[in-house]
């Protein structure tokens, strides 16, 4: 199945970027999709992504309700909502195969015609969560209008409870597919050895070879990396901070990267401040370097973008088919964690200590378990295990040289 919707990326002058969901046949936003952005996600915060994945997700439905000549609103005034028929028909519709770029997506289904795959398991189920959350909050919304008593709105939002769960209940179960590992012993000396230098290394060469000494020994997702910034790096005191920043008005990438977990504070080893020193001075050379504080930067000194990454992660898969078809820069955040218990181990942390450590390290959300007075503990054990790391990686690059 596919969307009569598409969906416009608007970025406002102070830097906030907004998706909406267009209808292709009159060329103007769908009106309570807008709603749905404004009031129910905007307002909580939700980054841009997820905005434009739920709207993804909803444009599916419309065109679907569209094909099928259903008017939602119409149904939802009368207190009628999706038989099981009609749901059963957008269960088949979201898991016949789609259009996929001819550069070809892995994995085609058996079967599907050429240039079309079925979509994953995980995608599905996350398409049809994004559609039941604004199923919920739709029925609501309408309901403000068409229950009159309290009697009828107890019977609406049960009937519409109820209607949720069956949304919900065509997603398929499970992940249905091969769960990302982190790379064998013999692959990382493969990585390593691809991306090692010689005195004639070109910049493009070691900013690789430095994004992957980054990725193994801090563990950070390609979204941190791609926002970390020069005044985030203090070489004096040999720490680095990651930061949120979403929305930042003096990023010039159209398809901004995100700081997905929370903002901390982190050390750098002796051996890591020495790379990023060595680093910058690469860096300072590159003519639009000076434009901007972005850490990671393209051959020409612009900001580093998530596609130039994904391209780096493609070329060294095609160059070197032992890393795996899989090797993508989230599996850098896998051997970090694999690392990690290790060192943990080593340095003999209680169960409760490396969780605590893990977690701070990660920017994951302690579901409010770490209290603010061991906040400062926290990151002194975080940062034990992290300078370990490092000095980790520094003895598989062979001293860092």
């Amino acid at each position: 199945m596919t969307s009569s919707y598409s969906v416009r990326l608007t970025v406002f002058a102070g830097g906030e970027r907004l998706p909406i969901l267009i209808d292709a046949a009159t060329g103007l936003p769908h009106p309570t999709a807008l709603l749905y952005v404004l009031f129910a996600l905007r307002q909580r915060l939700r980054s841009w992504r997820t905005i434009d994945a739920a709207l993804r997700a909803i444009g599916l439905l419309m065109a679907h309700l569209s094909l099928l000549g259903i008017d939602l609103m119409e149904r939802l005034a009368s207190g009628r909502y999706l038989d099981q028929l009609e749901l059963d028909r957008l269960s088949a519709a979201l898991l016949a195969p789609v259009r996929v770029p001819s550069s070809g997506a892995r994995g085609r289904e058996a079967g599907g015609a050429p240039g079309r795959a079925r979509r994953a398991a995980g995608t599905l189920a996350i398409i049809v969560d994004a559609m039941a959350r604004y199923m919920s909050w739709l029925i609501e919304f309408a309901g403000r209008e068409c229950w009159s008593t309290l009697a009828e709105r107890r019977d609406g939002e049960r009937l519409g409870a109820t209607f949720v769960g069956r949304l919900r209940a065509i997603a398929p179960n499970g992940g249905g597919g091969q769960k990302r590992l982190s790379l064998t012993g013999e692959q990382r000396s493969l990585l390593l050895s691809a991306t090692a230098l010689s005195e004639n290394s070109t910049f493009p060469k070691r900013r690789i070879r430095h994004w992957m000494d980054w990725g193994l020994s801090e563990g950070h997702r390609a979204g941190e990396l791609l926002n970390l910034r020069l005044r985030d790096i203090d070489l004096a005191a040999r720490t680095y901070r990651i930061v949120r920043c979403p929305d930042a008005a003096d990023d010039p990438r159209r398809d901004q990267p995100l700081v997905k977990g929370l903002g901390r504070e982190l050390d750098l080893s002796p051996w890591l401040a020495l790379e990023v020193q060595a680093y910058l001075r690469d860096r300072a050379r590159l003519p639009h370097a000076g434009d901007h504080d972005f850490y990671f930067v393209t051959d020409d000194g612009r900001p580093l973008s998530r596609s130039s990454v994904t391209k780096t992660f493609r070329t060294l898969r095609k160059e070197h088919e032992g890393l795996g078809e899989g090797f993508v820069h989230h599996v850098l955040r896998h051997c970090w964690n694999e690392d990690f218990g290790v060192e943990a181990n080593r340095l003999g942390f209680t169960e409760v200590e490396a969780a605590r450590a893990r977690a701070y390290a990660m920017g994951w959300r302690d579901e409010g378990s770490v209290k603010s007075y061991r906040n400062r503990e926290t990151q002194a054990l975080a940062s034990r295990v992290s300078l370990g790391l490092q000095d980790r990686h520094m003895a598989r690059r062979g001293g860092g040289k």
